[in-house]
């Protein structure tokens, strides 16, 4: 009976022993399956940030385009203003100066007034300007 109780005790024991070693098959498998998905998701991360970085790095080179176009867009603008505005000096120059040519060739026009012609210092004072 002593043999029968420690065979039945050796049988528990192996029973026990076995469902252990099914635990720890089971637990390495669903390790093994988390440590992929772990992996897998590494790589998706990976890819993601491979990803972000190749379009920072577009992104910044459209940013330095951008930023080269619109400095040659104020230079343009600059220039167009600075031509603008030396032709607009030019106009009022040449306007100007014909208003003086204009007003010259008045005051060297004869005036019709003949006490004009006979006294020029009353030039002023009859005409309104000192005309001969």
């Amino acid at each position: 009976m002593a043999e029968e109780l420690i065979l039945n005790e050796l049988e528990a024991k192996i029973r026990a022993l076995d469902e252990y070693k099914s635990k720890i098959n089971q637990l390495r498998n669903e390790n093994g399956d988390l440590l992929s998905k772990l992996q897998s998701k590494e790589q998706d991360a990976m890819d993601v940030i491979k990803y972000l970085r190749s379009e920072n790095d577009g992104l910044q080179e459209k940013l330095r385009i951008y930023a080269q176009d619109s400095e040659k867009a104020k230079e343009m603008t600059e220039k167009i203003v600075m031509k603008a505005n030396e032709d607009r000096d030019f106009a009022i120059a040449e306007m100007e100066t014909r208003f003086k040519q204009k007003e010259e060739g008045r005051e060297s026009e004869v005036c019709p007034s003949p006490s004009c012609w006979r006294f020029p210092e009353r030039v002023k004072d009859r005409c309104g300007s000192y005309r001969r």
